[in-house]
């Protein structure tokens, strides 16, 4: 096996559980395959990477973030132009809102 090929086994895709939400990591040579969660056993489909998942989009990406989790950095090298935050906003702004609240309670 030559030196790329050895390379490209070694890299993993890094990515969080559809189900559980969990970080794992598979070999990137598993890539499209079928797999199941080592935390909650739920089989899934391993993602391609990132990079060739963004290559393969015409460019501005939009995509969606969790504004209280999510790395702002992150996004602009995959091509994202646009960030949502749907749902996800006001889900992290009730947290903040409850703490602020609770002692009117």
């Amino acid at each position: 096996m030559n030196e790329d090929a050895e390379n490209l086994e070694e890299t993993q895709i890094e990515f969080k559980c559809p189900y559980c939400e969990k970080l794992v990591s598979f070999p990137n040579h598993e890539a499209g395959g079928p797999r199941d969660c080592p935390y909650c056993t739920e089989i899934f489909i391993i993602p391609q990477a990132s990079t060739e998942f963004g290559i393969e989009l015409p460019l501005p990406i939009n995509a969606i973030a969790l504004p209280d989790q999510d790395d702002p950095a992150s996004f602009g090298p995959l091509g994202v132009g646009r960030i949502s935050f749907g749902p996800f906003l006001q889900r992290a702004l009730s947290g903040q809102a409850e703490e602020m609240l609770a002692r009117w309670a």
